[in-house]
């Protein structure tokens, strides 16, 4: 944007308005002119630049290229020769843990092999122990059982002679009562038959009464 060139009031009151008013407007024109050549210079200048640059950037661009290519190659090359190297550690590896595995699978074994014969040997231990236990308990079983048959042996003779006398004193208690009941029905006899005797009696001089009259 140009810029508009002013002067002082004084200027134009010692020169006159006429004479600072062309002189202004030189100035402007002169600004202007230096303005549109000073563009001019800038932009051949940077169409220059732009041209000097534009080789410089496809070299630039053409050696970026060559480097990534190179750099990619090498990448490569570095990366099939890690590759080489982690199988070799991997395959080394694996076969060090397949002998660890192996010499640990063996120890297991004779481990496993010899606390089976410690559990044999405790079973056979605990075996023994358990039937001597068994045999003891069940001496100490025949023995309560032979005196508990004992036992009950006597209360069976206790109970036997506890029936023979409780069958004895019914026994007696019963002919006491059957001798009883033979008396009372005597008595209760005779006391009929007495009964009967005078009402036949009775009956005989009733008879005889009704004849003779």
């Amino acid at each position: 944007m140009p810029v508009t060139v002013r002067l002082s009031r004084k200027f134009y009151e010692r020169f006159g308005d006429e004479v600072t008013g062309e002189l202004v407007d030189l100035l402007n024109a002169i600004d202007a002119s230096y303005r549109a050549d000073y563009r001019e210079l800038l932009d051949a200048r940077l169409a220059q630049f732009a041209a000097e640059l534009r080789p410089e950037m496809g070299a630039l661009s053409a050696q970026l290229r060559q480097e990534m290519r190179e750099l990619s190659a090498q990448l490569r090359l570095e990366m099939g020769e890690l590759s080489t190297e982690l199988r070799q550690e991997m395959g080394a590896l694996s076969t060090e843990l397949r002998q660890e595995m192996g010499e640990l699978r063996a120890e297991l074994k004779l481990e496993m092999g010899e606390l089976r014969a410690e559990l044999r040997q405790e079973m056979g231990v605990l075996r023994a122990e358990l039937r001597q236990e068994m045999g003891a308990l069940g001496a100490e079983l025949r023995q309560e059982m032979r005196a508990l048959r004992s036992d009950m042996t006597a209360l069976e003779t206790r109970l036997k002679a506890e029936m023979d006398l409780l069958r004895a004193e019914l026994t007696v208690r019963l002919k006491t009562q059957e001798t009883r009941l033979i008396r009372w029905m005597f008595g209760l006899w005779i006391s009929s038959m007495l009964a009967l005797a005078g009402t036949v009696a009775a009956l005989l001089a009733a008879i005889a009464a009704t004849r003779s009259g």
